[in-house]
């Protein structure tokens, strides 16, 4: 299996969808998610981030009408926001951060606040109201604590998202913000399921030694058993990968054709093939296409 015959299969995908991809982009400061730009010839992309300096630089460098940098915060509901902006930028919030955390961790130090602005925004929900841009299939949120204001701003919406990118928090980084749970029982309570958390972050009061505690990886098959050691350290936060669980085998539900090929087309661009089989291998009329790229991981794999 070659990288150019995984791409040839995804143009397979994209010549059976009946509209390009749609995705919303949430904290993006630094530009568009890699994910998203595998897929930009064939995809809309809104980004969006209450910087319109950073946004207006953004957009000058992104040629093309597929990237739209909006400087705009999300919300649940369109009010003007208070944005404790931090020493790291990116780590500005709606949240204030905790204040014990940034005095006594060196690597939260970043969210220190240093000023409080006042910014507009808007919902997803307003945002995509008259319906042109097509349905919302793919969201990636990471906007320091208020993930799940957006969610709750995006419910119109949800129906049509087959994969979410989200920060999540076991420890609160920020006052009064959502955690883990919270996020978790609100996108499970709309369809869809928890696939992935390829990123955790730990944070310790000091520089300190490897922890004598390693974290350990584990996946089918067993020889992918993998162990690091992180260091010392809480574990603050994570990304999570959510999808549209009607895609799954083990759920009795069907997902409708577009959804399935459109979740099986994200999935390829995280390079998760196996979801991207599961997707396609749950309909009868996206069978053939699950059996073609059987074919080809097999041939890979020799």
């Amino acid at each position: 299996m070659t990288r150019p015959a995984l791409a040839d299969f995804r143009q397979v995908l994209i010549a059976e969808l009946s509209a390009p991809i749609l995705c919303i982009d949430a904290g993006a400061r630094w530009g568009a998610d890699q994910a998203f730009l595998a897929l930009k010839n064939d995809a809309t992309i809104f980004c969006f981030d209450p910087d319109a300096a950073e946004c207006a630089r953004l957009q000058a460098m992104e040629p093309g009408d597929r990237v739209h940098y909006v400087p705009l915060a999300l919300s649940a509901d369109g009010r003007t926001l208070d944005l404790h902006v931090t020493r790291e930028p990116a780590c500005s919030s709606v949240y204030p951060p905790d204040p014990y955390l940034h005095a006594n961790y060196p690597g939260l130090g970043i969210i220190e606040p240093v000023a409080l602005q006042q910014c507009n925004s808007v919902t997803v929900d307003h945002f995509l109201g008259d319906g042109q841009s097509g349905p919302l299939a793919w969201m990636k949120l990471d906007t320091q604590g208020s993930e799940l204001d957006i969610l709750r701003g995006s419910i119109a919406n949800l129906p049509t998202v087959c994969m979410i990118d989200i920060e999540v928090e076991f420890n609160p980084l920020y006052v009064g913000q959502p955690v883990f749970s919270d996020v978790d029982q609100f996108l499970r309570a709309h369809g869809f399921s928890l696939w992935r958390l390829p990123l955790l972050a730990h944070y310790s009061m000091g520089d300190m030694p490897d922890a004598h505690t390693p974290v350990r990886s584990d996946s089918s098959p067993r020889d992918m058993l993998q162990t690091s050691h992180p260091g010392n350290g809480q574990l603050f936060w994570a990304q999570a990968h959510y999808v549209r669980t009607d895609c799954l085998p083990a759920n009795r539900a069907m997902p409708d054709r577009q959804l399935a090929l459109k979740t099986a087309l994200i999935a390829s661009a995280y390079g998760y093939w196996d979801l991207t089989l599961m997707a396609l291998g749950k309909r009868a009329d996206t069978a053939a296409l699950a059996t073609a790229l059987q074919s080809l991981l097999a041939q890979g794999a020799a």
